[in-house]
């Protein structure tokens, strides 16, 4: 009889404990709510984006992808088969890479956005939120940029993933470059002239940015005319210029 009552109590006792331990919040998880609670988190998220950008560009898929069908390129031996003679197909690792990257970095990015959106963050003022968002969906546009090239239609998320999902579904490229533009024209609102930490995006950055989407996807004369007064804002400037020299690019 003493070992039934012992087994009940360990039963209920193991009971018990399973219960308090599915309840308690997963603190392994960073999410935007339960992360970016502090100026410095949020800092922290931010710099996380800009090693995005790294990663997109520290590799050669995005030189492939991009400038390899265009008359500017010359491939160089030591370049993939597929480049070389230009025979890439959906199954390359370039293109599924590329369309990889820039999800997680999108993602990222959406997490970012919500917490600085809808966080209370006591000792983050108003003026550091907002240039924080902009520079955080500059760099969502900027990943959407490389999508819309590329694959045309693709899917607008706007939302952190959080939860297992199956499906997806295109959006229009058209309102994925309404999606852009307007990205850039809110960053271009909210980021300074100039930045503290170099490598940060300033004002001139977006500009370029808007004038590169506004002649891309022409939706108007008026999207041409804007473009040509950003530019010429972005010429006259005497923080930028052009090159001297055409500079070689890994050799080639």
């Amino acid at each position: 009889m003493k070992t039934l009552y012992l087994y009940i109590l360990i039963v209920c006792s193991m009971l018990q404990s399973c219960s308090s331990f599915l309840e308690e919040t997963p603190y392994n998880k960073i999410t935007a709510g339960n992360f970016f609670t502090t100026a410095k988190e949020m800092e922290q998220g931010l710099n996380g984006l800009y090693s995005r950008l790294r990663e997109l560009y520290r590799t050669g898929y995005i030189l492939y992808m991009c400038e390899a069908p265009t008359d500017i390129w010359k491939s160089a031996q030591a370049m993939d088969m597929e480049f070389r003679t230009w025979t890439i197909d959906a199954t390359s690792w370039n293109v599924s890479k590329l369309w990889e990257n820039c999800y997680v970095s999108i993602n990222q990015a959406n997490a970012v956005i919500k917490a600085l959106e809808n966080n209370e963050i006591p000792d983050l003022s108003d003026v550091k939120r907002a240039q924080y968002l902009g520079e955080a969906k500059f760099i969502r546009a900027h990943f959407y940029y490389h999508l819309v090239q590329q694959y045309g239609d693709v899917e607008l998320k706007t939302e952190p993933t959080e939860s297992l999902i199956t499906e997806s579904y295109r959006t229009p490229a058209a309102e994925i470059w309404n999606f852009i533009i307007d990205e850039l024209k809110f960053s271009l609102d909210n980021i300074p002239e100039e930045q503290a930490v170099y490598g940060r995006i300033t004002r001139e950055a977006v500009k370029h940015h808007l004038v590169r989407a506004y002649l891309t996807v022409k939706r108007s004369d008026e999207d041409v005319l804007e473009a040509k007064r950003l530019a010429e804002e972005v010429i006259v400037s005497s923080n930028h210029s052009l090159m001297d020299t055409l500079i070689k690019i890994c050799g080639i």
